[in-house]
């Protein structure tokens, strides 16, 4: 029988994922509606009301079908339905929100002729500032140390995987690659997600520190920090896996360590959505509607900005026009690649 336990992970993160889905009705630019530039009174209408709730009725029919696959992927053991729900889950999203753009399109208005500058305006500064951004490779540091000074404790073969039932399934050896793979893992993506975090200080367009965008700007980099704690957390646990083993059996509680993870993502959420509610006292939207594909891309070669705001959700979106977001997004694809090589060596 399936565990109900092993369950509540996959389940509470597609769930999870369709709330932050369904909030791209909320998360939009003062301005815009679906990625359309449309005027003030019309997302109060009564199309675009129903719009909102063809957008609505569409993430969360996927959303049931994603949790459906996900029961399923672990009831029969094909962890690939898994997958095969998340992807239908964004793939439908992503469909609404086409047709949605489709249909405000024709109650767009024109950019506006002037643009604004804040001529002075203080540097963004990362939440928590610099002990926030080290802090989680101090932990991975102080697990490989505890792993170091207790090595001649470690078992020379010990389990690193349970099946749904608590049988272990996954062994490792007592080698550098066996015991500090999970460690160097972890050191590689907290490595990317920092150099994200301060290309997204660097590139966002800076605002007076009593204003909206500022407020966004610094709840949205906030975002990555917490991300990157639950991440040092999660593997240091798992590196640390031989030591607290209590007869060959993992002792903490499936719930705690689902906990972790689900409770890192609903406070970037949170985050997310209590900073969507800052007044916007920054000018309109001035990018042509004709540089945004779908309303979500942005390619202007005419526009010198690497990142603009975006027309949906908070902060800011790649120019897929310019170089160097391609080369952004060359290395977000290659960290994954990196961490596969890496394990599998």
């Amino acid at each position: 029988m399936i565990s109900s336990v092993a369950v509540i992970a996959p389940v509470a993160a597609v769930v999870l994922a369709g709330v932050a889905l369904s909030l791209t009705t909320v998360w939009m630019r003062p301005g815009t509606f679906f990625g359309v530039r449309v005027a003030a009174e019309y997302p109060s209408s009564a199309e675009a009301r129903e719009t909102r709730r063809r957008f609505l009725i569409a993430v969360w029919a996927a959303t049931a079908a994603a949790v459906v696959l996900a029961v399923l992927a672990f009831a029969v053991g094909m962890l690939a339905l898994f997958v095969v729900g998340t992807l239908v889950q964004l793939g439908a999203a992503m469909l609404a929100f086409r047709s949605a753009w489709r249909r405000t399109a024709r109650q767009r208005v024109e950019a506006p002729t002037t643009r604004t500058a804040t001529l002075i305006a203080p540097e963004l500064r990362v939440p928590g500032g610099a002990p926030a951004l080290l802090g989680p490779f101090l932990v991975v540091g102080g697990a490989c140390i505890a792993l170091l000074v207790k090595w001649n404790s470690i078992p020379t073969r010990f389990p690193i995987h349970w099946d749904i039932q608590g049988q272990a399934n996954g062994w490792s050896d007592r080698t550098a690659a066996g015991v500090f793979g999970p460690l160097l893992i972890a050191a590689v993506i907290l490595a990317g997600m920092c150099g994200l975090v301060l290309f997204q200080k660097r590139g966002v367009r800076r605002a007076s520190a009593a204003s909206g965008v500022y407020r966004r700007n610094r709840a949205l980099l906030a975002v990555p920090v917490v991300v990157m704690w639950v991440i040092a957390s999660m593997f240091a646990i798992a590196a640390l896996t031989p030591l607290i083993l209590v007869n060959g059996r993992f002792p903490i509680p499936p719930l705690v360590m689902i906990a972790i993870p689900v409770a890192g993502v609903a406070a970037a959420i949170w985050l997310v959505y209590r900073s969507s509610s800052e007044p916007d006292d920054t000018a309109p939207d001035n990018t042509p509607d004709e540089c945004w594909r779908w309303g979500m891309f942005y390619h202007n070669p005419d526009d010198a900005s690497i990142m603009v705001e975006k027309r949906f959700g908070v902060g800011y979106t790649l120019n897929f026009a310019r170089w160097q977001s391609w080369a952004l997004m060359g290395g977000i694809i290659a960290l994954p690649i990196a961490i596969i090589v890496i394990a599998t060596r």
